[in-house]
């Protein structure tokens, strides 16, 4: 095997070696990608994704395998995340365990479109692949490799050369006293350790708002047609009468939501509070602040959690509470379905985006439109006073005149903030994921 050439290339990587005239072979490549080489080992990812027209740079790094990826578009990253994975399986061993992609979207060859990540995912090697053995991998063209993928160089790693990639020296593990060489990054910009983006905001994808905008008009339009509302109203009442049992369920009522033959819609039938159920409950939040008591941060937490429990108990709450939920879980199913529909968790088919975002807008548009009328329109309201068949009162009702005593159309207003809200909410929650997910591990600390 020849000696290769140490000058640094245009992305400050060595250049492959020329073997008798050509470039290095697949099997050198995968050997100097093995013992550390991130030239051989981007002319390898290069070379699997360019059937997506992604262009690899690797940012040296001690703690992992670091990339910055630049397409004018991607497909899902799950797809992405799974290409690599099982390309860098088939590699092990490997002196790296995870790997960090960072994800931008290039307005030329040679210039991104935003300093700001399309997204950026963390994994760790093997945790999609389907064995560590022999992988099934796609070679440029499409077809189906079995067993070690041959891949061959490709020279579309030099045209993706973001300015924000330069970084001082760092040795790689497994390349003994060999070093890549990188210029000075500028002081304004931060390197990228794999912890140094983990704050920064997600943006909404062109598949995502493909998604909330085609889901949006379908809602639009079964709001509109009378007999298409009628079918997909049962999935509002199906998340209202699950809000009433699993409040109930929560207070230690056993419940079961079910059908309305008689007069429509749904009802919950809840049954007397259980002393066992409670006592259950009780002992299930012990159970868990004892095996949580190493993490002080979130033991606090739910000990305190415990103690609001308690007081909703000792109060009316108990009883108030399952009523109000049932339309409190419309306002939270609006924010969890276009929270899917933006970020396509949970989404195994390419339309699942798009039905998520039709169910978040249309439970909002059926929601909203309840709670305005019922503050605005005085037949909405004599209606909706005369309850359910004339015997039964409906839950605003209940709880303006046994529990809360406000006024009918305060209630409906609280609602009105809350269904009007949840798209906020769902936003929130995707474009600062991060956050949460940070501060989740800040809870889980073992350190107070």
């Amino acid at each position: 095997m020849g000696q290769r050439t140490t000058g640094a290339g245009a992305d400050g990587l060595r250049p492959r070696q020329k073997f008798g005239g050509g470039d290095a072979s697949d099997e050198d490549l995968r050997v100097y990608a093995q013992q550390g080489d991130l030239a051989a080992l981007r002319d390898l990812l290069n070379q699997l994704l360019a059937k997506y027209e992604i262009l690899v740079h690797p940012v040296p790094s001690t703690t992992g395998l670091n990339f910055e990826l630049g397409a004018k578009s991607f497909p899902k990253a799950r797809v992405v995340v799974a290409e690599i994975d099982q390309l860098l399986v088939g590699l092990q061993p490997l002196p790296w365990q995870s790997v960090a992609l960072v994800a931008y979207r290039l307005s030329s060859p040679t210039k991104k479109a935003s300093e700001m990540p399309a997204w950026i995912e963390r994994f760790d090697i093997g945790q999609f692949g389907e064995s560590r053995g022999a992988q099934r991998t796609s070679s440029p063209d499409g077809r189906q490799v079995s067993g070690e993928a041959k891949f061959r160089p490709t020279q579309t790693s030099e045209k993706f050369q973001p300015g924000s990639l330069n970084q001082q020296p760092v040795r790689q593990a497994g390349m003994g006293n060999r070093s890549v060489s990188r210029s000075q990054r500028p002081e304004t910009q931060q390197n990228f350790p794999v912890d140094s983006d983990e704050l920064c905001p997600n943006q909404i994808t062109r598949e995502s708002w493909q998604a909330l905008g085609i889901g949006f008009a379908l809602a639009a339009g079964l709001s509109a047609l009378g007999f298409l509302r009628v079918i997909f109203y049962g999935f509002v009442i199906m998340v209202h009468e699950l809000g009433h049992a699993g409040a109930h369920w929560v207070f230690g009522q056993p419940a079961i939501p079910a059908v309305n033959l008689l007069f429509g819609g749904g009802i919950t039938l809840s049954f007397g509070q259980s002393k066992l159920l409670l006592l259950l409950i009780y002992g299930g939040l012990g159970y868990l602040i004892y095996c949580l008591r190493g993490t002080p941060r979130l033991t606090v937490i739910l000990g305190a959690l415990t103690m609001v429990y308690s007081f909703c108990l000792w109060g009316s709450w108990d009883e108030s509470l399952p009523i109000f939920m049932g339309h409190g879980l419309e306002a939270g199913a609006i924010a969890i379905c276009l929270y899917l529909g933006m970020s396509g968790q949970l989404c195994r088919f390419a339309f699942d985006q798009t039905i998520y975002a039709m169910l978040g807008w249309f439970t909002l548009f059926q929601s909203a439109d309840f709670a305005w009328k019922l503050q605005t329109d005085f037949v909405t309201q004599s209606i909706y006073r005369d309850g359910i068949g004339g015997m039964l009162d409906n839950d605003f009702v209940k709880l303006e005149s046994s529990y809360w005593g406000w006024p009918l159309e305060s209630i409906a207003l609280l609602f009105l903030v809350l269904c009007l809200g949840a798209p906020v909410v769902a936003f929130l929650m995707y474009r600062y994921g991060a956050w949460l997910r940070r501060g989740w591990r800040f809870l889980l600390s073992p350190v107070l």
